[in-house]
């Protein structure tokens, strides 16, 4: 018992013990999830009369390219404890990889806030279309994405990649950019910081391999028959007006839906990211200017946070400021609407020019605002697709860990300057933010 004990004693006095503490709850919460909702039925059924080769030769031609992913998918969900076993562990090594990401490896407290902040994703939107095929079409590629970025951070490290890491990350890159938005996240950032490196003279062959596998399957997935299929076949179920529109009423759609999902519903890792931000330019800074900048889409994110029914029991008007109304059959958005519209594109900008005023004229700086960027624009890529009124919250997975990360990596940067009393305050903050996201997937679970 002694030696268990100190077993357990060295184990909670690492700095990876939020891990274990994630770990559990990720592991707790799947005990309740149940399979065969939504498309899960279809898929763990999927080679019950025909063989693997066959089904993804069919799903290529017909409905999608996303044969890595789908390979993987109905293999997996034939077994539901397969399937919760590799849930976890795509959950556990997506928070390893963004705390590798940060920088926060050796910081309990980091380590704490990323795991924290982790939970303070709303799990429930990725059971809309079922659990499993939710997971493995949208975490998965996500924890893949994160990991096949590590070898990027090394180099800007001054690190070399050994071999294991880079076939690894090069085999994580072709999954994950199988999904259509990944690959668009990947070459665009993937891009940017080739370009960085290549200036540094810091670049690496498997750091370009990376991005000419990511392109490359960008490039699989728009000469995919399957995807041309399934745009047209969802066009007539779910937009029979989508082809009417042109590229600006497509942008427009896809911007509205996205500072919908922001402002409208109660994104607590956006708070996390302007919280975090405000704390930042305010201790930079003096400048009031400054100050205001960073203050309007924190507080305008406190204030979209705040439960709609809370609005219509204190003063029902409020409502309106997180009420989005989206164009759909030519529908007219009110005034009202068009100026709550401004003022959310307004705190999205102020925060990408905050962010430049926390960092200056740095590489750092201009790389986090093109990530802010592209991370917004992944979750406006919905506009350019017939489902953009019924591909769910799930769409914007992206956007969430693009703010998960920017929140983590700014209070990261702060952290040491503050006390052990703020440190508390702000775990604490988290925290009860986390369990507020966890009780609403209890919920969804058990309804």
């Amino acid at each position: 018992m002694r030696r268990l004990a100190r077993v357990a004693k060295r184990a909670y006095a690492s700095d990876y013990f939020p891990y274990f503490v994630l770990l559990v709850t990720m592991a707790v919460l799947h005990c309740f999830i149940g399979l065969g909702q939504g498309d899960d039925g279809f898929f763990s059924g999927a080679l019950d009369r025909q063989g693997i080769a066959d089904y993804l030769q069919l799903r290529y031609s017909r409905w999608t390219s996303r044969i890595l992913i789908e390979a993987v998918m109905v293999t997996v969900l034939r077994s539901a404890l397969l399937w919760r076993v590799l849930d976890v562990a795509a959950l556990l090594t997506l928070a390893l990889s963004l705390s590798r990401l940060i920088g926060a490896r050796r910081s309990r407290t980091m380590n704490y806030l990323v795991c924290l902040g982790f939970m303070m994703y709303p799990f429930a939107h990725l059971s809309s279309a079922g659990w499993g095929a939710t997971t493995v079409n949208y975490l998965w590629p996500g924890a893949a994405c994160a990991f096949a970025l590590i070898p990027y951070k090394k180099a800007v490290e001054g690190e070399r990649v050994g071999a294991k890491l880079g076939a690894a990350a090069l085999a994580a890159t072709l999954f994950a950019a199988n999904a259509e938005q990944f690959a668009f996240f990947l070459v665009c950032l993937m891009a940017a910081l080739n370009a960085c490196l290549i200036s540094r003279g810091k670049t690496q062959p498997v750091l370009l391999l990376q991005f000419f596998a990511a392109a490359a399957m960008a490039v699989f997935a728009l000469t995919c028959p399957g995807n041309a299929n399934r745009i047209a076949e969802e066009t007539a179920r779910w937009f029979p007006g989508f082809g009417m529109l042109g590229f600006l009423d497509r942008a427009y759609l896809g911007a509205a839906q996205t500072v919908a999902y922001i402002f409208a519903t109660p994104n607590r890792l956006f708070l996390l990211f302007c919280g975090a931000l405000f704390v930042s330019a305010w201790r930079k800074h003096e400048s009031v200017t400054v100050r205001c900048v960073a203050a309007l889409p924190f507080v305008y994110s406190v204030f979209a946070n705040v439960p709609a029914n809370l609005y219509r029991g204190v003063l029902p008007e409020l409502q309106r400021l997180t009420t989005f109304g989206l164009p759909s059959g030519g529908e007219a958005l009110s005034a009202t609407r068009y100026a709550v519209m401004f003022i959310a594109m307004l705190s999205l900008c102020f925060a990408g020019i905050s962010l430049i005023n926390v960092y200056g004229k740095t590489k750092k700086g201009a790389l986090f605002v093109f990530l802010l960027l592209i991370g917004l624009a992944a979750g406006a890529m919905t506009g350019f697709l017939p489902t953009a009124y019924a591909s769910g919250l799930r769409t914007y997975f992206i956007t969430d860990m693009v703010f998960l990360f920017l929140g983590c990596s700014l209070v990261e940067d702060f952290l040491s300057g503050l006390a052990p009393v703020p440190r508390r305050l702000l775990l604490a903050a988290v925290a009860v933010l986390a369990a507020l996201s966890l009780h609403q997937t209890f919920l969804v679970i058990a309804a």
